[in-house]
């Protein structure tokens, strides 16, 4: 029986925040400060950082840049970007995790529970800004929201990267969970 971790980037409703927790997520963030911020890219390219997704670049690449890639993207968009590092760790709309059993026809598929993941805590993730529904699309302003999760796995560590207050810059979390979920 194959089971997954989906995670998601909502506003919850009541109904849905209401409901217990099947397991339990941490998540530790990574340093004081986004990995990836608009001021380091020129002028409007940076009025919007979001969709991450981190590799670590394969051994048949001759010459890379650094051992993990970050593939970054404009909501619009304009752009998908790349940075490169050889060194991790050590140094609302929220995210939220459910469980989803794969096997069956896909219309079959239900997700089981919702627990949250992580939510904005910190100035740069925007936890200075009101409450406020989120809208869809690109965010143009900062907002008291952390979007688009993506998790990376290497060894026994897995890591979640995600958009900082709406789409203004890139945090890095560890994630620790149960290996086997309920």
């Amino acid at each position: 029986m194959k089971i997954r971790l989906i995670l998601l980037a909502l506003s919850v409703t009541g109904a849905l925040a209401e409901e217990s927790a099947p397991f339990a997520i941490h998540a530790a963030r990574v340093g004081d400060a986004p990995i990836v911020t608009e001021d380091m890219l020129a002028g409007p390219d940076g009025e919007s950082i979001n969709g991450p997704t981190l590799i670590r670049v394969p051994d048949w690449v001759k010459n890379p840049l650094g051992r993990y890639y970050l593939y970054f993207a404009h909501h619009a968009g304009k752009y998908l970007r790349l940075a490169y590092f050889s060194f991790v760790g050590h140094r609302p709309e929220r995210i939220l995790a459910t469980r989803v059993d794969l096997k069956g026809p896909p219309a079959a598929w239900r997700a089981r529970g919702v627990v949250e993941v992580l939510k904005p805590e910190r100035d740069w993730e925007g936890a200075r800004y009101p409450l406020a529904y989120s809208n869809g699309g690109i965010s143009r302003t900062r907002v008291n929201e952390l979007r688009d999760p993506g998790v990376f796995r290497e060894g026994g560590a897995a890591w979640l990267l995600y958009a900082t207050a709406g789409e203004h810059g890139l945090g890095l979390a560890r994630l620790d969970y149960p290996e086997t979920l309920p």
